[in-house]
């Protein structure tokens, strides 16, 4: 699986664990991988993936009047939920929703594969902070 996941253009290191069933995946700066696509290899591999903590750049949307992730340069758009454990954060999203605040945020959360084909996807939101300009 490792092997598979480092050929994925764009991901410049991948460490698997069996002992742990755990895979940590970095990726380059500017890359343009998605989730599905590393799912995509992680099956290939004989392997089941399973939720992913990440942390992604966008901005945050309006979908069906609550707040959404569009990822900075992938297309994709993650439905926010929040996390129980982390209720502020999920507010934050909320807060600079209704204030229609602009401006790149990183949010780091948990991602679950889907439940079915063509579900959108959801980030179980830990934390959210403004991206500086020129960061």
């Amino acid at each position: 699986m490792r092997v598979a996941v480092q050929k994925i253009a764009g991901v410049e290191s991948a460490d698997v664990s069996l002992q742990f069933k755990t895979a940590d995946i970095k990726l380059r700066p500017g890359n343009r991988v998605t989730l599905s696509r590393l799912r995509t290899a992680i099956k290939d591999s004989g392997f089941t993936a399973k939720e992913a903590t990440v942390t992604v750049v966008g901005t945050i949307v309006e979908r069906g009047g609550k707040p959404a992730l569009d990822a900075t340069g992938l297309g994709t758009v993650l439905l926010i939920v929040p996390d129980p454990a982390q209720p502020a954060a999920y507010d934050q999203a909320s807060t600079r929703l209704a204030s229609k605040q602009a401006g790149a945020v990183e949010i780091v959360g948990v991602i679950n594969p889907p439940a079915s084909a063509g579900d959108p996807e959801q980030i179980m939101i830990q934390s959210l902070a403004p991206v500086e300009k020129g960061s």
